[in-house]
């Protein structure tokens, strides 16, 4: 299988190289979060990882409902995050890979390689948001709108523009 572009290889690597930015976006979306609370004058709550959750799942369209209420995104910035951890991680794949010298279709397939491990990280950090940490919180994302948006289209577009937008710069 290794003269295809997705080879073993190449999903071991993007498994690695989408958890971590499934736990950067993670990251980065709950600093966006606590500078927005701290620039509000809002206080910091306890419950933050779960809030930060929230609002990462959120961002890529998962419905969160709270007593009826939705939570939402708070803008456009928190949307961007995961966005551009995913187009960096794709990228990265790529030249991790070797693979700068191939056709963009085929470095877009490499980039959405990315989708491996980014699926495993939204679906569990999901588990644990719901079995461990919400719950005296009535809230949760959604089970199947987290494998379908979180998991699977966010990180094959992104991932994929990101592979894509590598083998054209370089």
């Amino acid at each position: 299988m290794s003269d295809t572009i997705l080879d073993e290889a190449t999903l071991y690597a993007g498994t690695a190289v989408g958890l971590v930015a499934f736990l950067a976006g993670y990251l980065l979306t709950g600093v966006v979060f606590v500078l927005r609370a701290a620039v509000a004058g809002e206080p910091l709550v306890t419950d933050i990882v779960v809030r930060t959750g929230w609002r990462f799942y959120a961002s890529h369209g998962v419905p969160i409902l709270v007593g009826g209420a939705r939570i939402g995104t708070d803008g456009v910035v928190p949307v961007v995050v995961p966005a551009t951890v995913l187009v960096l991680a794709g990228g990265m794949l790529l030249h991790r890979r070797g693979r700068g010298d191939v056709e963009p279709s085929d470095a877009a397939v490499t980039g959405a390689a990315v989708t491996t491990g980014y699926l495993f990280g939204a679906v569990a950090c999901r588990l644990l948001l719901v079995t461990v940490l919400t719950s005296p919180l009535p809230a949760a994302p959604g089970l199947v709108e987290t494998v379908l948006y979180a998991g699977l289209a966010f990180p094959i577009v992104f991932g994929g523009l990101g592979g894509y937008l590598g083998a054209r710069i370089d």
